[in-house]
Formats: structure tokens, sequence, C-alpha cells
């Protein structure tokens, strides 16, 4: 091979490399939504919250105690999400009698996804619903628990998700492992 001819193999190929050939693909960016980032964590989360406290007359219930087990379940993609909701309430009557009564509900939740600030957030709103409470026996005087329908905010925390409106919403959602 000529001397001459190297070089213009060594010209062409340092050609070829420095742009002859189709330009590097840009790297594809993705960005993260709030409903990624929440369901990175889990598609499954459980609330427990418990309340007690005294009623005064008329009411024939002298002292309650109830508990509230929430567990909703989302599905990528969707406007709703499941909420498999049990509520377990314990009754003294002003007579002295007891009563043990149970609740449970599984509806439909609308869902929201958003951030609130850097944060993602969702919105779960239920339905209102009239549920008839099933006691250890008959005779309780208020056979219903009514459960408004109302809209709850929940910010993505230390992957818990936690109420933030309204103000008086008390639950904290744990992730189901």
């Amino acid at each position: 091979m000529t001397a001459t001819r190297a070089a213009a193999l060594l010209i062409a190929s340092s050609l070829a490399s420095c742009g002859g050939g189709p330009p590097p693909e840009a790297p594809v960016v993705q960005s993260v939504g709030p409903e990624d980032e929440i369901l990175a964590v889990s598609s499954e989360w459980e609330s427990s919250q418990g309340d007690k406290g005294l009623k005064s007359e008329p009411s024939k219930v002298s002292v309650f105690e109830s508990r509230q087990l929430s567990h909703v379940s989302f599905q990528r993609g969707s406007a709703t999400a499941q909420e498999h909701l049990i509520v377990e309430e314990n009754f003294r009557m002003r007579d002295g009698q007891t009563f043990v009564c149970r609740v449970e509900l599984k509806t439909p939740l609308s869902v929201r996804f958003a951030r609130r600030g850097p944060d993602p957030a969702v919105e779960l709103t239920r339905p209102a619903a009239n549920l008839l409470r099933q006691c250890d026996h008959p005779g309780f005087p208020e056979p219903t628990l009514v459960i408004p329908g109302a809209a709850a905010r929940f910010v993505l925390r230390n992957e818990q998700l936690v109420a933030y409106e309204p103000p008086l919403e008390k639950r904290v959602f744990l992730p189901v492992q």
C-alpha cells in the first residue's frame, strides 16, 4: 500500500467517525406523575382510627367506642379505587346494657391524583351511605350508621398518605405489604 493511499484511508475513516454516521439518539425523558409515585410505594393502603366519647341525652347511649379500618385498593390509570370499610363499635347504654356492633361496606371511591407543592397527593371521595348495624343482640336503639359522603386529600410523606384536607381529617394510610 502506498503512503498516499494509506493517508487517504486514514482521512476517510476519521471523517466517517466524526459525523459521517447517523446522529446519536436523544435520551428519552419520562416524567413521573403523582399517581406513579404513590403506586410505586403500594397499590394497597390501610388506615385504622379509633374514637371514643360520651353522648348526652336524649340519646340512650351513654358511652361509645369505635374503630374504623379502611382498606383502599388502587388500579393504575383508573379514576376509581375500591374501599373496604369495617366499623366496629361498643356501646354502653344509660340503663347499663352493652352492645357490640359491626358494619361493613365495600364501595368505589372517586380518585384524583395531583401535587401539593412538590409532593404527590391524592383526593379520595366516598359516597354517602346508610348502613344497618349488625349487633351482638337485638334492641340497639340506633340501628343505622350514617356515613356522610366526603372528599379528603392526602399527601405522600415518608411512605404514608397523610391527610391534609379537610382540617379535621385524621386518617393516615400505610402501605400494605
